[in-house]
């Protein structure tokens, strides 16, 4: 069932979400310049990767999705994905090289970050390799698995290591070492698998599928970097610590929308090839109206309240978070909405009207970085906004892309968003509006105090849904069989004796 794999997806989410929490609160506080430093450079590397992603875990799972010879799938990925990582590691370094030639070399330390990051990024190629195919098999108990595993790896050396006030480059240690638990755990669940490695004859299949899809792909991986690239180029390693903190709260929930995203290329794929329109209509609306129901309540909180959940969460020196916290807020449900939406378009085999409007999608918001982020570039006065000139950037480009998405899925596909998705929007104002006059009229303190308004946010909102009848008892059923533990656990027995 979709619903039971999304939550095991979204469980191994939660434990990502917490686990990463409690570094990022540590590391606010204890290492808050040695976290933005190793930021800026982990950012330096994850451009030129993103350059060289083209795509490839997507074409993975598509290709694995409509059941090709397994072998065959992941040796002609891994051959790819070879490929790709060597023209990569070799660019970065030219690119080390030319700057230390010239005189504009990076420092020490920064240079080890990078070659830190260079070593987490090509072992990350060929991690997604692994939990793309997973995905494509929809084996999401496994997947989870290497997820958390990296994760909970990650976050407990960058506790540890923050405490003790070690350096930026020390810290990003604690990503290379959860990379390596994560890639060798799911080696294992591969080799159960009886994958037999062959000659990559799918190749040119696969770049055939990819090609429309490398360049903005690539651009939109390149997106989550170079925001924070761009800020510490024009304001320094301490607005990306206060950007990356607010990012790190954005990210999590966002994750809870993004987790869905690979779920529907592969469930969508499978409905698409059986011609079954309704079926897919009636997913897609599933997961708006569910979505909606849990992240809008969210970015209102947020959206009200940034700047206290910036100082409760990374402390008083990192207060300059909040604004960014709030703004972040307002690409939530949007940005989730246009991701999952392009990966519809993706599984009914549109990938060209994929790459064209991921293509706008990436320029317009790479191109607003430089613009709102600069106070000047060569001479030229700009906004200079800084870090909330990114988290603007985002938004317009989130509205863009779900836009877009949609308007071509109606008019191919049939396919649309849920009619009465605007019920939701407007409860979540309603909520804002209510935490609006209590922030404005009455003292607010501590973190029980906001835990009280967080309930309060979640009983306002679904109070509305209930009395519009957009929430019946029948989505609570549905809503409490899918979190059923019984059910979650056999299926992921079920999964597991497919080994």
């Amino acid at each position: 069932m979709l619903a039971h794999k999304y939550v095991i997806r979204l469980s191994a989410s939660i434990i990502f979400s917490v686990s990463s929490f409690i570094s990022l609160m540590v590391m606010t506080r204890y290492a808050g310049e040695a976290y933005g430093l190793m930021m800026w450079g982990m950012s330096i590397v994850a451009t030129v990767n993103a350059a060289f992603d083209l795509g490839l875990h997507l074409t993975n799972t598509k290709k694995v999705a409509d059941r090709n010879e397994l072998g065959a799938c992941v040796s002609a990925a891994l051959a790819i994905r070879a490929g790709l990582t060597a023209v990569m590691v070799a660019v970065l370094l030219i690119f080390l090289g030319v700057l230390s030639f010239t005189g504009d070399g990076l420092d020490s330390e920064i240079t080890l970050i990078v070659l830190i990051f260079l070593a987490y990024f090509v072992m990350d190629g060929f991690r997604l390799i692994i939990v793309s195919t997973f995905m494509g098999r929809m084996d999401v108990g496994k997947e989870s698995a290497v997820q958390i595993s990296e994760y909970v790896v990650r976050a407990s050396l960058l506790i540890i290591f923050a405490l003790a006030g070690t350096s930026a480059v020390i810290l990003s240690l604690s990503y290379l070492a959860g990379m390596v638990v994560a890639v060798f755990i799911g080696l294992v669940f591969l080799v159960k698998l009886k994958v037999r490695l062959t000659r990559p004859k799918m190749a040119r299949e696969y770049l055939r599928f990819a090609f429309p899809l490398a360049l903005p792909i690539s651009l939109i991986a390149a997106i989550m970097f170079v925001d924070k690239a761009v800020i510490g180029a024009f304001w320094g390693s301490m607005e990306v610590g206060y950007y990356a903190a607010a990012y790190g709260l954005f990210f999590a929930f966002v994750t809870v929308g993004t987790l869905m995203n690979t779920l529907m290329l592969s469930h969508m794929t499978r409905l698409y090839s059986k011609g079954k329109t309704d079926d897919m209509n009636n997913t897609l609306w599933t997961s708006q109206r569910y979505l909606a129901a849990f992240l809008l309540p969210v970015a209102a909180f947020l959206v009200i309240f940034g700047n206290d959940a910036a100082v409760i969460l990374f402390g008083r020196d990192f207060a300059e978070s909040g604004p960014i916290i709030s703004l972040l807020a307002l690409v939530i449900y949007p940005m989730t909405l246009g991701n999952i939406m392009s990966h519809v378009l993706l599984s009914t085999n549109r990938n060209v009207s994929y790459g064209r409007v991921s293509m706008i999608y990436a320029v317009s918001v790479i191109v607003m970085f430089f613009l709102f982020v600069p106070s000047e570039i060569l001479g030229i006065r700009l906004f200079g906004l800084g870090a909330a000139g990114a988290a603007l950037s985002l938004l317009i480009g989130s509205l863009l892309l779900f836009f877009m998405v949609s308007v071509i899925l109606k008019r191919t596909e049939s396919l649309r968003n849920y009619p009465k998705l605007i019920l939701y929007v407007i409860a979540a104002l309603a909520v804002g509006a209510v935490l609006y006059v209590i922030r404005e009229y009455a003292h607010i303190g501590g973190i029980l105090w906001f835990v009280v308004l967080g309930l309060l946010s979640i009983i306002v909102y679904m109070g509305i849904l209930i009395v519009t009848r957009e929430f019946k008892r029948d989505d609570f059923k549905f809503i409490m069989d899918t979190i059923n533990p019984k059910n979650l656990y056999d299926d992921i027995k079920e999964e597991m004796k497919d080994d």
